[in-house]
């Protein structure tokens, strides 16, 4: 059965959907009627009808099954597509306003913190370079966050090639040393919207990695089991205590973390302890292996 492309043209994919469910169920009863005279009335006359009724209605169930697997296909396709048009757009947003604004904002507080009118004023100059430093921070966040979007919106490589770009131009932004092991000879099966969300979910992990732990180095590891596919995000940093007291919540990236697992219908689990690194690890359900092309990709 022929697979749907990510950036294929659904269009097209309807028109030969449309011509399949009308042309099959056509085709298939003037083949049985053909073969019926030769065949069925010739060697089982008593029983041609029940063999008639027996073919027609397994032709049936697979033709269901087949037009169903199209229909799964093409929605998965047509959902992803809009994922990825979302997120560039994002992307572009971003970049073009708040990255801009962010940058120029801290360019302008330093300038000003080494202006003679703040010169005798400790205390300004101060607060101005803390302003400037959580500017610079935020600059970063938003850089890393137009990185995720625009790495894993690629059409040119594969899901781990993506993973591993982005892993590399992650090191050179943060200065953490962040290496891909995949153990599986392969690409993993994910369907696009757990791979979506799996990719967020490891970007939010290094993210936190790199404000948070002081970590030098991070490894991302991929593997698969009969039914599950696995992510861990490991790194060498302060750490911190994982259990949350009664009544207390988790801090926002580990519950976005924690929630995009659940929506796949995965797990998250987390270890860490004081000067033991953090050992993040994402558990999703197998789903069907995709393939790629230079010119996109496909579920």
């Amino acid at each position: 059965m022929p697979e749907l492309g990510r950036h294929g043209d659904n269009d097209l994919w309807l028109r030969q959907l449309r011509l399949v469910g009308v042309g099959l169920p056509a085709l298939f009863i003037v083949i049985v009627q053909l073969l019926r005279p030769i065949f069925f009335d010739r060697y089982w006359p008593r029983d041609g009808d029940t063999i008639v009724s027996v073919l027609t209605a397994l032709a049936a169930i697979a033709f269901g099954l087949m037009m169903f697997r199209l229909i799964d296909q093409l929605v998965e396709d047509d959902r992803y597509r809009s994922t990825v048009t979302e997120r560039d757009r994002i992307a572009r947003e971003l970049h073009d306003s708040l990255a801009q604004v962010l940058g120029a904002t801290q360019l302008r507080l330093q300038a000003a913190a080494y202006h003679p009118a703040v010169q005798d004023h400790d205390d300004l100059k101060t607060e101005l370079a803390d302003v400037a430093h959580d500017c610079q921070d935020a600059y970063r966040d938003v850089r890393e966050a137009i990185l995720g979007l625009r790495e894993h919106n690629r059409t040119d490589h594969t899901f781990l090639e993506g993973l591993a770009s982005y892993a590399e131009k992650f090191s050179r932004q943060s200065g953490i040393q962040t290496t891909v092991v995949a153990e599986i000879p392969g690409e993993p099966s994910l369907t696009p919207h757990r791979e979506v969300q799996v990719i967020r979910i490891i970007q939010e992990a290094l993210t936190n990695a790199r404000k948070h732990s002081g970590a030098r180095r991070a490894r991302i590891t991929v593997d698969e089991t009969l039914d599950w596919t696995s992510f861990v995000v490991e790194d060498d940093g302060q750490g911190f205590v994982v259990d949350v007291a009664p009544g207390e919540r988790e801090g926002f990236g580990l519950h976005s973390m924690r929630e995009r697992t659940e929506l796949v219908g995965g797990r998250l689990l987390v270890e860490s302890g004081p000067g033991l690194g953090t050992k993040i690890t994402i558990t999703v359900p197998r789903g069907q292996r995709g393939t790629r092309h230079p010119s996109g990709m496909s579920v």
